[in-house]
């Protein structure tokens, strides 16, 4: 059973309801998920010696704390810390921490410090995303790193990871996230390259098992649409989509 929203740990009666769930579903099987927490103000709490407290999700997005501060994400790597310890004595199985790489600004040292941080908790997951300039974000404007950066940086954190055998990390796709960046941030021209990929057969390419990035390559190039164009950092204070109200 997963307890979703967009901070779960800012309702303040999360553990009287954790508390209340244990109560009732002891015995049956089940576990209890948090797969978005803020975590300042995460408090820990309880055993889990009822119900399985299976996971919970923090979202740390950069491994250092100036980049982080970039983001305006109001927390620090010794909070970080901390904060997940105190889930791991409360009965909670595992952490998970999100980040993403190819942030505006991003170094190496940033990189290694994603490995450095979960290495300090242990008992850990990490969900590596790349970064992808939203409209209507902070950075839609910003430029996003193309394929052969972000394989690159991909394999300098596996590399760092392999001493961590018993650590689980799950990279997003990069070409699928290319196509996320195109498609949020496309012109009318983008328009019709997601016509020719519904008429070459592509559907639910948002699932992993459905993706077929060769087919949206075709697409771009029958279409006339350099793909690179939209990862570019926007120059122009016109962007695509603000006429939409």
């Amino acid at each position: 059973m997963s307890l979703l929203s967009l901070s779960t740990s800012d309702y303040p009666y999360l553990e009287e309801l954790i508390a209340k769930l244990e109560e009732l579903l002891g015995g049956r099987g089940v576990k209890l998920s948090l797969p978005s927490v803020r975590a300042q103000s995460f408090k820990g709490g309880g055993s889990g010696k009822v119900v399985k407290r299976a996971g919970l999700t923090f979202a740390p997005e950069a491994g250092t704390d100036n980049l982080r501060n970039s983001l305006c994400k109001g927390m620090t790597n010794e909070e970080i810390i901390q904060k997940s310890r105190l889930a791991l004595g409360s009965g909670w199985k595992k952490v998970k921490l999100y980040f993403m790489i190819g942030l505006p600004g991003e170094t190496d040292e940033d990189l290694g410090a994603i490995a450095g941080l979960a290495s300090e908790i242990g008992r850990v997951s990490l969900s590596v995303s790349p970064f992808i300039p939203k409209p209507y974000s902070g950075f839609e404007a910003e430029a996003m790193n193309g394929l052969a950066e972000l394989k690159e940086k991909i394999k300098y954190l596996r590399a760092r990871f392999d001493s961590m055998r018993k650590m689980k990390i799950d990279f997003h796709n990069p070409e699928t996230s290319l196509v996320e960046a195109v498609l949020s941030r496309g012109d009318r021209a983008v328009g019709k390259v997601i016509e020719k990929a519904w008429q070459k057969g592509a559907r639910l390419q948002a699932w992993t098992e459905h993706f077929n990035y060769n087919l949206w390559v075709e697409c771009f190039s029958e279409c006339g649409v350099d793909p690179a164009v939209y990862l570019k950092k926007i120059e122009k204070p016109d962007m695509p989509w603000k006429f939409i109200k």
